[in-house]
């Protein structure tokens, strides 16, 4: 039996972090709320690379981003809030195909919570930085209807390579974790 505790919650993140990537969803659908009814009946619905709307649907079509941004806010949050309170850190490697049996046998409980640590960190970096692009998105989709500005700008392809580095990083530093070698921070 483990003598790891069975909420490592506070350990690995302190619980006010929640806090900002949960404003950024309720910011979203508040300001969705709020401008809905003086949005025109045609509203853009997609964007170009360069930003700019490339066409346009029903008033209705406004409503989707905030829905998509509270249900991958709450998967991914669900995630590492799962991770950060499995009793057993052996769960989390249990069925990866990244290391022999004989690896995952070697992983001391050292290994498994320095594992668990950077993937509770890092999921809910790229959880923030999900919720930063999509209310970014929203804000500017219902700004363009509203015909407050002109398109979305270049700016969500920082997101983009902003996401795309950290998914990197993590398949990184995931790939080269080994028994004995726990520090992937």
């Amino acid at each position: 039996m483990s003598s790891v505790p069975e909420n490592h919650t506070p350990k690995l993140m302190p619980w006010w972090w929640e806090l900002l990537p949960v404003a950024l969803v309720l910011l979203s659908v508040g300001y969705t709320w709020m401008v809905y009814p003086d949005l025109p009946e045609r509203v853009p619905t997609h964007y170009g690379a360069s930003g700019m709307p490339d066409a346009w649907g029903g008033k209705g079509a406004v409503l989707v981003l905030p829905f998509l941004q509270t249900g991958i806010y709450a998967l991914d949050a669900g995630l590492y809030l799962w991770m950060a309170r499995v009793k057993d850190p052996r769960r989390l490697i249990a069925h990866s195909a990244n290391w022999t049996e004989k690896q995952k046998a070697a992983f001391t409980t050292k290994d498994l919570e320095s594992l668990r640590a950077f993937l509770v960190r890092s999921l809910w970096l790229l959880n923030l930085v999900l919720m930063l692009m999509f209310t970014h998105l929203n804000v500017g989709d219902l700004q363009t209807a509203l015909g407050l500005r002109h398109g979305l700008g270049l700016v969500i392809w920082v997101y983009f390579a902003a996401i795309m580095g950290i998914c990197f990083w993590m398949t990184v530093k995931i790939l080269s974790f080994r028994p004995g070698k726990p520090d992937v921070k």
